[in-house]
C-alpha cells in the first residue's frame, strides 16, 4: 500500500504544483457534494483514500484506491463550493515499488529549482 502512495504522489506531483484556475474545475463527468461522491466510492466501489494533494489554492485532490477489487478514483474538489469530481476511475491498480532517483530532492525548495 505504501508503494502504491508512493507512486501515485510522483504521478500526479504535476497537477498538485500546479496553479489551477477556478474554471479548470468545471469539469464535464460525475460531480455532486463531496460528502456524497465519497461516500459512493466507499460503499459501492470500498474504495479507501490513499493520497491527498492541493492544488494550489483553489482545490483538494484526492486518490481512492481498493486494492481487494483493483479499482481507483482520482477525485478534485473545489475548496470555494465543495463540489466534487471525478476526474477518472478504472481498474487494475498494479502495487509498484518506485525506483529511487539518483539525485533524491529532499525539500520543497530543492523540488522547485
Amino acid at each position: 500500500m505504501r508503494y502504491l502512495v508512493l507512486t501515485l504522489a510522483l504521478l500526479l506531483a504535476p497537477i498538485a504544483q500546479a496553479e489551477v484556475s477556478p474554471q479548470v474545475l468545471q469539469l464535464p463527468g460525475v460531480c455532486g457534494p463531496r460528502a456524497e461522491l465519497v461516500g459512493e466510492l466507499k460503499e459501492k466501489y470500498g474504495e479507501a483514500t490513499v493520497l491527498i494533494g492541493m492544488v494550489g489554492t483553489v482545490a483538494v485532490m484526492e486518490a481512492y484506491v481498493n486494492p481487494v477489487a483493483s479499482t481507483w478514483s482520482v477525485v478534485m474538489t473545489a475548496m470555494s463550493s465543495g463540489v466534487a469530481c471525478i476526474l477518472a476511475s478504472g481498474e487494475g491498480v498494479e502495487f509498484i515499488e518506485p525506483s529511487k532517483p539518483e539525485n533524491p530532492k529532499q525539500t520543497k525548495e530543492e523540488l522547485e529549482v
